[in-house]
């Protein structure tokens, strides 16, 4: 867990490519600690929103927390 750039420098050492808004061939879609009751208003919130469509469609999007995410690094 933390900055931006170094979870992005984790996610290249390993092979990935970090992306900043949900699209079709994403992969994992990774879910900050960051909570509000707001989150729908927010552009964190539109993104969950955007990949809960893409997995409606049929695309194997895995949302998972960065707590999750970190213990596997």
């Amino acid at each position: 867990m933390g900055p931006d750039a170094i979870c992005e420098q984790q996610i290249l050492e390993r092979g990935g490519e970090p992306c900043p808004n949900p699209r079709q061939k994403l992969d994992y879609l990774v879910l900050g600690i960051m909570g509000s009751r707001d989150w729908a208003h927010s552009s964190f919130g539109r993104k969950i929103e955007k990949a809960m469509e893409y997995k409606k469609a049929g695309h194997p999007i895995a949302i998972v927390s960065e707590r999750h995410w970190s213990g596997y690094l």
